[in-house]
Order: structure tokens, then C-alpha cells, then sequence
């Protein structure tokens, strides 16, 4: 599996380092759209010598070649994520987390809507998880 983002990282002209291996399976493996400060918590302790500093400048790397896309749609909090295929986006306002949804992505199946051409598109809701919501006994459907 790192083969693979090495590949990845090389296919966007970026040195292939043991440090951006690691963060990019990190946010491969943490689909909840994770702050720097969350990459850097949960990768100091596997690995030693990385920096804050370190992510910060990888991460903004991975988005200035198109690797990553950068949210900061939400607050004025920046978030990061793998996934750079058009998408909806849900965050819990319990836990906080953010998940994709594709199921959207029907309503923008066409490149032209009412005479409009469709490039990119971003779609931002809120609520509460699946997961907060059976934790709570909130979940009424």
C-alpha cells in the first residue's frame, strides 16, 4: 500500500520522503477531513522526529500540487483531505467530525444545468452523525 502513495506522490512531482508517505496514508486512512494539528497528533508518536512544522508544509505542498484538496468551509477551521473528486460534505455539530457524501453527486451528473456549465462544485451540510446519533438515542427514522 505505501507503493501506491509513493506513486501518488511522484505522479505530482513530490519527493516520495518516509514523512509525506506517512501523512498522505494518514489522510488516506482518516477520511474525517482532520485539522494539521489532528495529522500531527497522530503521527508524533509513531514518528519521533516530525514537526509540526513539518505538516504544515507538507500539507500545503500536497494542495498547492493538487494532491490534497484544503477545506475551510466550515468556522474559519482548515481541514484537509485524500478525496479530490467532487463531493458533498456533512459535519456533525456534536462530534465535529466531517464525512463525504456521494450520494449527491446525481444532482450534478450533467456539465450544464439551466444553461449553466458545471466545473466544480461544493456542497456543505450540517447535522448530526449516524454514529453521535445512536450514541444518544436521538436517532428517530
Amino acid at each position: 500500500m505505501l507503493q501506491n502513495y509513493k506513486k501518488g506522490l511522484i505522479n505530482h512531482k513530490i519527493s516520495p520522503t518516509t514523512q509525506r508517505v506517512k501523512i498522505l496514508e494518514f489522510l488516506d486512512k482518516n477520511r474525517t477531513h482532520p485539522t494539521a494539528e489532528q495529522v500531527y497528533l497522530g503521527l508524533k508518536d509513531k514518528m519521533i522526529s516530525l514537526s509540526k512544522a513539518t505538516v504544515y508544509n507538507t500539507l500545503k505542498l500536497f494542495v498547492e500540487s493538487g494532491l490534497i484538496h484544503e477545506l475551510t468551509v466550515f468556522e474559519n477551521e482548515t481541514r484537509y483531505e485524500y478525496n479530490t473528486e467532487n463531493h458533498i460534505h456533512f459535519k456533525c455539530i456534536k462530534c465535529g467530525n466531517i464525512f463525504d457524501i456521494h450520494e449527491g453527486n446525481k444532482i450534478f451528473a450533467e456539465s450544464v444545468i439551466n444553461g449553466h456549465k458545471i466545473f466544480d462544485y461544493q456542497i456543505n451540510l450540517r447535522g448530526i452523525c449516524n454514529s453521535c446519533l445512536n450514541k444518544n438515542g436521538e436517532n428517530n427514522a
